[in-house]
């Protein structure tokens, strides 16, 4: 059974643009190179700032194992340092199997 994780961000609005590159360029190919799915993204355009993104695993146990360790690489790392400063706060949501893998 899939695991799917809904992930809301707060951005700082001065700092979305540099978000969304670090997020295309950087985080998402990262996290496909662990064995993520990545079912959408998108700005929430009701609420300003507000980044929504829907990331799935393709078990529970791979979202553990695989996650764990996309969060210790240092490219991750060194993502997350660069682009930490435009986040506000984070929320993620596990879902569970909602969409097939």
């Amino acid at each position: 059974m899939a695991a799917t994780e809904l992930r809301i961000y707060q951005i700082k609005p001065e700092l979305k643009d540099m978000w969304a590159k670090v997020f295309t360029m950087e985080d998402l190919p990262l996290s496909e190179s662990y064995g993520a799915k990545i079912m959408g993204y998108y700005w929430n355009t009701e609420k300003p700032g507000e980044f929504v993104w829907i990331r799935q695993w393709p078990s529970a146990a791979a979202q553990k194992k695989q996650g764990d360790a996309l969060h210790n690489d240092q490219r991750f790392k060194d993502m997350l340092a660069h682009a930490q400063g435009a986040v506000i706060s984070t929320e993620v949501r596990n879902l569970g199997d909602v969409w097939p893998a």
